[in-house]
């Protein structure tokens, strides 16, 4: 390892610490393990149905994708740790505002976009911000490393609010949830700090070149962009609302309460792994050919759950192969948009492609619960979503050799991630001409 490298992690691994910690308990990763455990609660306790309770997730959600433009630009203007140190605790009480819900179906939305304008402050790109000044060597490792947060969240979180729910109920759940924030905020104070200027000056002994790509209009005229839009929000679509619910359809399946909280865990535990294994093969293979692979190693264990009656190994089976591979999703979409549109405008196009996701995630469970109104069960609706993924998979694959951007911008405009990703792609030419 480069000695310049060594250095930055013994100096930055208080803030990838405070980062990673951070982004364990962040909006979406809580809800999405929380709510499917909550929704039956919540059901026999208001005499609610499934899908409107689950249409929570939605309002979220699309909530969330209005207020993050807004997010950014304060996190741009005011930087990102004051944002964080103000939105931790907001979010942490908006989270226990849940426990003050008696019933009626409005409160429980308004609480949820509240929720989700107060937490818009504590999104990924935040910790982001701080990770790119601390590594501009390895900007990409570090991120990978921070976002490995919520998939550990994955490990332990089912099994916690199911414990919590049969011992206290499920208002205890979300004051307890919303205390995850507040002991975060102590950490993000003392270790997320911004980088010396100096080193955030010194990306590397030489200049680094400016970056090029497509502006934001051109990206929306190209096929490639609404290709890699439809595709990843399919998956979205086909997977998140599996997940929301997963409490419940493993115990339509057959499997006992015991069985899910020794099982749950396996979907943060594998997506661990997923991402590792993700993060090597993009620097070693074709991203679409990657994106190929982890899609139907979800579209098989869509497949699986899909099945009647469950064994405990065959659901064992299903989430190890969903988290494995469903972890890698914004990851492949990351790396994918730096490759065919470049990193002129990597923040916009990115942001404009996660719409996509964003949008499909937010409508899964509800179009997940109306199924399962009207059959009775997921079975169908996971069947046709694996044969979506498998679609979605497919398509990816017309995307193509990825795209020579050979006229720079202005100089002094590359940012220290535009920077490592910029020096990682012309090493690995330089090694192909070799």
């Amino acid at each position: 390892m480069h000695a310049g490298t060594e250095n930055e992690f013994a100096r930055g691994f208080p803030v990838l610490a405070a980062a990673f910690t951070g982004m364990m308990f962040g909006l979406a990763s809580v809800h999405t393990y929380t709510l499917g455990v909550l929704t039956p609660e919540l059901c026999r306790a208001f005499g609610w149905k499934r899908t409107e309770v689950q249409a929570s997730f939605a309002v979220l959600t699309f909530t969330f994708l209005a207020v993050a433009p807004i997010a950014g630009m304060l996190i741009t203007r005011f930087g990102p740790r004051r944002i964080l140190l103000t939105s931790l605790p907001l979010l942490g009480l908006t989270f226990m505002a849940f426990a003050l819900v008696r019933g009626s179906l409005l409160q429980f939305y308004l609480t949820a976009a509240l929720n989700a304008i107060v937490g818009a402050g504590t999104l990924p790109m935040a910790y982001a911000r701080v990770i790119t000044g601390w590594f501009p060597r390895r900007t990409g490792t570090a991120l990978a490393v921070a976002a490995l947060g919520p998939a550990v969240l994955g490990v332990v979180h089912i099994p916690i609010v199911m414990w919590l729910v049969g011992s206290y109920g499920w208002r205890a759940v979300y004051i307890v949830v919303g205390l995850m924030p507040l002991i975060v905020w102590p950490v993000v104070w003392i270790f997320l700090r911004t980088a010396p200027a100096a080193d955030t000056l010194a990306i590397s002994e030489k200049k680094a070149p400016a970056p090029s790509g497509y502006e934001l209009r051109g990206a929306l005229r190209h096929w490639r962009f609404w290709v890699m839009g439809l595709a990843f929000g399919l998956v979205a679509a086909s997977v998140s609302g599996c997940l929301t619910n997963l409490p419940t359809l493993l115990a339509d399946g057959g499997l006992t309460r015991g069985q899910i909280m020794l099982i749950a865990p396996v979907l943060g535990a594998s997506g661990i792994a997923g991402r590792i294994a993700g993060g090597f093969l993009l620097d070693l293979l074709w991203g679409p050919a990657v994106a190929f692979a982890f899609l139907l190693v979800v579209a098989v264990g869509l497949l699986i759950l899909s099945l009647p009656t469950l064994t405990p190994f065959q659901a064992f089976s299903a989430l190890a192969m969903i988290g494995f591979a469903y972890g890698v999703e914004n990851d492949l979409l990351a790396y994918m948009v730096s490759r065919y549109f470049g990193m002129r405008a990597y923040a916009s196009i990115y942001g404009a492609l996660f719409m996509f996701s964003g949008s499909g995630g937010g409508l899964s469970p509800v179009i997940f619960n109306l199924a399962h109104d009207a059959t009775g069960s997921f079975d169908a609706v996971l069947k046709g979503d694996a044969g979506i993924v498998a679609i979605a998979a497919l398509s990816l694959l017309t995307l193509g050799r990825y795209t020579h951007f050979a006229a720079p911008l202005e100089a002094g405009t590359a940012s220290a991630f535009e920077t490592s990703l910029h020096a990682r792609s012309l090493d690995r030419g330089a090694a192909a001409k070799r």
